[in-house]
């Protein structure tokens, strides 16, 4: 069964683990070899930084 990549929902279930696996290794590059991605740049490069939610605050609607 395949899944599809979704950033919103699967982020924190895939990339957490294997940024994990990769950054408490010894040779990063060899573990990202092991894991299936040709470099441990791959991996940032196929899982973004989620840009957070910035918030304006109105004065005018402060109670």
């Amino acid at each position: 069964m395949m899944l599809s990549i979704n950033p919103d929902y699967n982020f924190g279930k895939i990339y957490g683990p294997i940024k994990t696996l990769i950054n408490k290794s010894s040779n990063k590059n060899q573990a990202a070899n092991l894991i299936g991605f040709s470099s441990a740049g791959t991996v940032v490069d196929l899982f973004p930084k989620k840009k957070k939610k910035s918030y304006k605050i109105n004065k005018n609607n402060k109670k």
